[in-house]
């Protein structure tokens, strides 16, 4: 998935929270409020289309107390007072959201450490790392949403422009230079001590040619330990190795330390909850976008930042292509499929959660027995996984399942072996990646699992027009074409279930199973008159 937010979603969002802060007030309507922000913002047609439809066609059922406005912490910088006892559309209030700051401030430290106990081989130098930087949009008032570098905030945790980093190897003393923050237009400018505090960092410094120099004066033969794509913006006159640091951190962020799981664990756990909030008001909906407004109502009402990735909301054959995120369809007719692959992040850790469903609740018999074959091929990666096992047996594992059931069902011809090429025409992608900072981390998946290791499991089967050819028939005699052309040509779609596991001293966890999997559980959910509560 691409790693930025639908800006149509972010503004129908923040519609949906500016009309219930005025609720009370005056008496504003969806249309009324979209005209005003045109006139005021210079939103596109495009977008006051989109907020009209999808601002009147969701729930309105009265409950909770935060918005996006409220997401960050008290302890953040940048944290703004959150008013209890605003209404808010469908949610209850969630009070998960008061343990994410606690956690969060626990992580960086633990990180430094984690990382400098890989250095142990190199006992004198400093590390350094350069954070990201804001980039203009091309308007000279206008710039994209800033993007740390992960690198970075894995071993700061400053999600701050234009910084530079160091941890001295001899003392595992950190020093951050900040640059100057315009306390007018960009925020308040806090004492050093305070970023110190926030961050757990030794020092804090200013980003001036005259701190930097007297800093380095204090090493003046330490090695430095740069990343290969690093700028050094500064003048060293002594030995700068590129080969070492990028290959520590990998090392370093594929074993998640007990900091980051307790982090990541609430993060998905929210997001999961998000999920069983979109099942439970998915009957009241009509289209893509009110679905994923609905998703992300949740996931800033719980503090977090943002989603990890823009999000895949697919309804009938858009559930077919993988990435999907126009986001824009209305549901054609009752009972055809949704997926709905989203998670939220907080601090850049994100989760990746993938459900699949009937906008009705009610699985059909085709529906059921797909997804139950899904389902199985997950199930059985799962149970291959624990310290030690191969992660090419846990693809196995998955893959042999998939094929099975598909034979079963009468897709893939009876008797036929084992064909991964065959396979690959229902399943056109990979069982797993690693998760963290970046919702595809950058440690890959490892060939032996290791505790602590955190990362997907997400088979789908899909009936995609591009891939079921005249040709990939031909090539492919064992695919059972009169009963698998028939969902191909009426757009069934596909079917992926993806949950996040981290691998424990006894197995496997599921950390984000709170969203239901069972088909009993998914339509005792959406069924009509049930309330499920969200805490």
């Amino acid at each position: 998935p691409v790693s930025s937010l639908s800006r149509d979603m972010q503004v129908l969002a923040s519609v949906r929270r500016l009309r219930t802060a005025m609720a009370g007030t005056v008496e504003v309507s969806s249309p009324l409020l979209a005209a005003l922000l045109v006139a005021v913002i210079g939103l596109s047609v495009s977008t006051l289309a989109l907020l009209t439809r999808a601002s009147l066609e969701l729930p309105t059922s009265p409950s909770l107390a935060l918005g996006r406005a409220a997401r960050a912490s008290r302890d953040h910088p940048h944290g703004v007072a959150v008013r209890a006892g605003t209404a808010m559309p469908h949610f209850e209030a969630c009070t998960k959201a008061d343990r994410l700051a606690p956690l969060m401030n626990a992580v960086w430290p633990a990180n430094r450490k984690h990382f400098l106990s890989r250095m142990r081989d190199y006992p004198s130098g400093l590390v350094f790392l350069q954070g990201a930087t804001v980039l203009s949009t091309g308007n000279s008032d206008a710039h994209y949403p800033f993007v740390q570098d992960s690198s970075f905030q894995y071993l700061s945790g400053v999600d701050l422009p234009d910084c530079l980093f160091f941890v001295d190897l001899v003392s595992s003393n950190s020093t951050l230079f900040l640059s100057q923050v315009d306390p007018v237009w960009a925020g308040r400018d806090y004492p050093l001590e305070h970023w110190a505090r926030l961050f757990g960092v030794t020092t804090v410094r200013r980003l001036t040619s005259e701190d930097l120099s007297a800093f380095f004066a204090g090493f003046p033969d330490a090695p430095l330990f740069a990343l290969e794509k690093a700028t050094i913006p500064f003048e060293w006159t002594g030995a700068v190795d590129t080969e070492v640091l990028a290959g520590k951190l990998l090392e370093s962020r594929l074993i998640k330390t007990p900091e980051e799981i307790a982090l990541m664990s609430l993060i998905i756990d929210i997001s999961a909850d998000a999920h069983v909030g979109a099942m439970r008001d998915m009957r009241q909906l009509q289209s893509e976008y009110a679905s994923e407004a609905l998703f992300l109502d949740y996931i800033y009402s719980c503090m977090l930042d943002t989603t990890g990735y823009q999000p895949i909301v697919a309804h009938a054959y858009n559930s077919a292509i993988l990435h999907y995120t126009a986001n824009e369809d209305k549901f054609s007719s009752p009972g055809q499929l949704i997926l709905i692959d989203a998670a939220g992040s907080f601090r850049y850790y994100t989760g990746d959660i993938s459900r699949t469903y009937p906008t009705n609740g009610v699985f059909n018999t085709t529906q059921a027995g797909i997804y139950n074959a899904v389902l199985a091929s997950q199930k059985a990666a799962e149970s291959a996984c624990r310290i030690g096992a191969t992660t090419a047996s846990m693809v196995n594992a998955s893959r042999h399942a998939l094929f099975r059931d598909l034979q079963l069902l009468g897709y893939i011809r009876a008797g036929a072996a084992f064909s991964l090429q065959t396979l690959n025409l229902f399943m056109p992608h990979g069982l797993s990646h690693t998760l963290g900072l970046d919702v595809h981390d950058e440690a890959r998946m490892p060939s032996v699992l290791q505790e602590g290791v955190m990362f997907t499991i997400e088979p789908g089967v899909y009936f995609n027009q591009a891939v079921f050819t005249e040709q990939a028939y031909a090539r492919n005699p064992d695919v059972v074409r009169a009963l698998v052309e028939p969902l191909v040509v009426n757009e069934f779609g596909g079917v992926r279930i993806e949950d996040d596991f981290v691998v424990t001293a006894t197995g496997c966890t599921c950390m984000s199973c709170g969203a239901p999997r069972e088909i009993a559980d998914i339509e005792r959910i959406m069924a009509p008159g049930v309330t499920v509560g969200l805490v």
